[in-house]
């Protein structure tokens, strides 16, 4: 994504240049033309921008002549493209209003190779012999080194008569402290307090040690002192350096060029140069800092963003390190991140804020039918979020105590606003429910009302009947529901043959002989819960093969004649009807088709409304005209 270039050096008459690229080991090349991103490929600096990941590992080379010299080729130049592809931490954040900021860090981009030595080290008083600690390095990878610290943790009564040498794996050796570069040669030793504590010596320190010119000496940890890199000797020092460790090295970049020539053991040279003062190391720490210049961020919009913990000092825009969001609402930014020269594209981030929860919830109570499905609902208005979490919670001891509910067996939303119960049992008859709603990041609870659950008993019928399930014509009987548990507001319905019989909504139905078939009843209670439906009776024929009916009788001169026709008796039938008066005239005459029905077949009879009254013969004949069975009828 950024700009580089490469750049040749001929020198004659009329040079000519021709930038070439090569894409793959070993490949062809290629003359390059002034389209993006190549520019200036006929000069002696070729231009590439932006360079593109895809690029990593491609060669250039120029194909130069001049007035003098024929066509000829420069060595080949590689192109090392690095994605930067840094990525802040962390990529998204929850908080609470009231909750602390939450801290925004740029990317790592350097690695830290560390050692430490914790065996004492007395220094012998006035003696030029080299005290010596080692620290073995490994690992260090192999990358710019961008700085290297040594840490020391020595009491010494007179610092300034201290020689310490650092001694490299590859031979270097290092002044990082040398009678404070002759600061103090001839003082007075002093109390044993004194030394370093702490105290980091570093390629890039900024402070000298001769900062420190008067007593008390004492170099700590709040400074980055710079190493005196001297290798010339000191006026009036008994000595220069430890014997066997002569320092040489102007900086540091010696001991780690390249950088893995940091792999190995590193020695810590010490020797003390005057009489009268005593000190012991007691630690040190070595570190070798390899990478990418250390990244930065810049983060827009500027709300709600701050350079401390505490939100007391905004942030005004520009590269930090580091930055706090305490937003009051849901808020993304973008944070570019920047190493060295290069910008990483905008990475957004959002921090979602959640105000605690607050209203009235509210749940209402809830009945259902034994094996039946209901559902509690919160109905109340909330505030806060943004989001809710919600966790229903139910007490099987009348609101003594609660558990949470889980999506198992007959519960499902337990965790949203609207709890279902499917397959209602009578066991939790009783039950209270209520709803525990939070937002997210924990920001504290708010507990609904309590809703309770009736489960209502699905009534139970069984069926009498009263006196005969076999029928004769002009015969009823008498069908009764009784219901269990019997409670006031039961509703019937009786349902013959499968459909519901009009008007039969009591818990009586009278049948008479026509209307026998197959009986049951549907009860439903006053809390709207159906019934199973019971056994169903059957209300049938009482077969008499040798009865004639004629009913009613008395009558006014409309009855019925009846007589059972049995299977396979299609021979004598159709029948036919006569009515005789009490002197004999025959006053009423008529053939009935009744072939292939089986059973008491109805023969309506109708003497008008004039017949006078009296006893009335009636015949029944078969169709030879055979006589089959006679009866009288009594008309009033």
């Amino acid at each position: 994504g950024s700009t580089t270039t490469f750049t040749t050096s001929i020198s004659g008459s009329n040079p000519t240049y021709q930038w070439q690229v090569q894409t793959t080991a070993g490949g062809a090349w290629s003359n390059l033309a002034n389209v993006a991103p190549y520019s200036n490929v006929t000069t002696d600096t070729m231009r590439i921008s932006p360079v593109a990941t895809s690029m990593d590992g491609y060669n250039y080379r120029v194909i130069y002549s001049g007035a003098c010299t024929g066509t000829n080729f420069t060595n080949a130049a590689s192109l090392t493209v690095t994605p930067l592809a840094l990525s802040v931490t962390p990529t998204s954040a929850t908080k609470c209003l009231s909750a602390p900021a939450v801290l925004f860090a740029a990317p790592a981009t350097q690695t830290i190779t560390t050692g430490s030595n914790a065996t004492a080290v007395p220094i012998p008083d006035n003696i030029a012999t080299a005290s010596t600690s080692n620290i073995t390095l490994a690992g260090i990878p192999n990358a710019p080194v961008v700085a290297v610290e040594v840490v020391l943790n020595m009491p010494h009564s007179y610092p300034g008569d201290m020689i310490f040498n650092l001694r490299s794996p590859n031979g270097q050796i290092i002044n990082l402290y040398k009678y404070n570069n002759g600061v103090f040669t001839g003082a007075a030793s002093g109390p044993s307090t004194w030394g370093w504590y702490g105290a980091k010596i570093s390629s890039v320190g900024t402070t000298p040690f001769t900062s420190v010119a008067t007593a008390p000496y004492i170099y700590n940890n709040s400074t980055n002192w710079r190493a005196d890199l001297r290798n010339t000797a000191v006026a009036g020092a008994p000595f220069s350096n430890p014997t066997g460790f002569v320092s040489n090295a102007t900086d540091f970049t010696a001991s780690v060029t390249p950088s893995t020539a940091g792999n190995g053991v590193w020695t810590l040279a010490m020797a003390d140069g005057g009489a009268g003062d005593v000190g012991t190391l007691n630690s040190w720490t070595l570190n070798v800092i390899t990478g990418g210049a250390p990244a930065t961020i810049s983060v827009t919009p500027l709300t709600g963003l701050f350079l401390d913990a505490a939100g007391t000092v905004p942030y005004l825009g520009g590269q930090v390190a580091q930055v706090y969001a305490a937003p009051t609402a849901t808020t993304t930014y973008a944070f570019v991140t920047t190493a060295g020269a290069c910008s990483t594209p905008a990475q957004n981030i959002t921090v979602t804020v959640n105000a605690p929860v607050a209203g009235s919830p509210t749940v209402a109570d809830a009945s259902v039918c034994a094996g039946g499905t209901t559902k509690f609902v919160q109905a109340g208005t909330l505030t806060g979020g943004p989001g809710f979490v919600h966790q229903w919670q139910v007490s099987t001891n009348a609101g003594v105590s609660y558990t949470n509910v889980a999506n198992a067996g007959v519960y499902t939303g337990a965790t949203t606003n609207t709890l279902t119960i499917t397959g209602a049992t009578a066991a939790l008859n009783g039950y209270k429910y209520r709803d525990s709603i939070s937002t997210g990041g924990s920001c504290g609870s708010l507990v609904s009302t309590a809703g309770t659950l009736t489960v209502n008993a699905l009534p139970v019928a069984n069926i009498g009947f009263a006196p005969v399930k076999n029928l004769y014509p002009g015969l009823t009987t008498t069908l009764t529901a009784a219901v269990s548990p019997s409670t006031a507001g039961i509703s019937y319905q009786w349902i013959k043959n499968g459909v519901d019989v009009p008007g039969a909504t009591s818990n009586m139905l009278v049948v008479n002989y026509d209307e026998r078939g197959s009986y049951t009843v549907r009860v439903v209670s006053a809390a709207g819960c159906t019934g199973i439906l019971p056994t169903a009776i059957t209300i049938g024929d009482s077969v008499d093969l040798a009865k004639l009916f004629i009913y009613p009788s008395p009558s006014q001169g409309q009855f019925q004649v009846r007589y059972y026709t049995a299977p396979n008796s299609g021979a004598s039938f159709p029948a036919t009807v006569n009515v005789y008066d009490s002197k004999g005239t025959r006053v009423f005459t008529k053939t009935y088709a009744t072939q292939g029905v089986v059973g008491y077949n109805s023969m309506p009879v109708d003497l008008g409304t004039f017949i006078g009254k009296g006893v009335y013969r009636v015949d029944l004949l078969d169709n030879n005209g055979g006589r089959i069975k006679t009866g009288n009828v009594l008309i009033f």
